[in-house]
């Protein structure tokens, strides 16, 4: 799965771009490769740059709310605070949390701040999980991934429609309708 460190509009030599775009699973995939910078006119290579930056952040949101969900609630042994003491004097002057609450309490402030559409991006990121029941019924987990699904390829398209439109179409590949995404 693609980083978003990875994620840049322009690479190697700053003549070439990168067009980037979120696929209907989660992943980032590279549609267009290479393009002379020069071979674009402005209105296009600003949206090749605000799709590479809108893949990087919508990207790096995942990363932080999967990161988030990844740390632990510290045991009934750490202490919620640990004495902070004066520099000078070494003597004791107050306290402050803990390392290891500090750290879950940040992870919970992300969490917290996740909104519907990234959970159902970050649930569609986690893969489809088994479709059929053994009576043929669709299971609980496959209801709700495919509705998260469906929440994310909705945010996907209406970024897509409310984008402004190309002045030169043949440039890149790049439509206001919604692409045919790979799974």
């Amino acid at each position: 799965m693609i980083r978003s460190h990875v994620v840049q509009s322009r690479y190697g030599d700053p003549e070439r771009v990168r067009l980037w775009q979120f696929t209907f699973a989660g992943d980032a995939r590279c549609l267009v490769d290479a393009p002379l910078v020069s071979s674009l006119d402005a209105p296009t290579l600003a949206r090749v740059d605000g799709a590479a930056a809108l893949v990087r952040y919508g990207l790096h949101l995942a990363e932080a709310h999967e990161a988030a969900l990844r740390v632990p609630e510290p045991g009934e042994d750490v202490p919620l605070t640990v004495p902070t003491y004066d520099a000078m004097t070494g003597e004791e002057d107050g306290t402050e949390p803990h390392p290891q609450w500090a750290a879950y309490d940040a992870a919970q402030a992300v969490i917290a701040a996740a909104t519907s559409d990234l959970l159902a991006f970050v649930t569609v990121r986690l893969g489809e999980p088994e479709r059929f029941e053994e009576d043929g019924i669709d299971t609980p987990e496959w209801v709700a991934w495919d509705a998260a699904r469906a929440r994310f390829a909705e945010a996907v398209c209406s970024i897509i429609e409310t984008a402004p439109p190309l002045t030169s179409p043949d440039a890149l590949p790049f439509s206001t309708s919604p692409p045919d995404f790979l799974p």
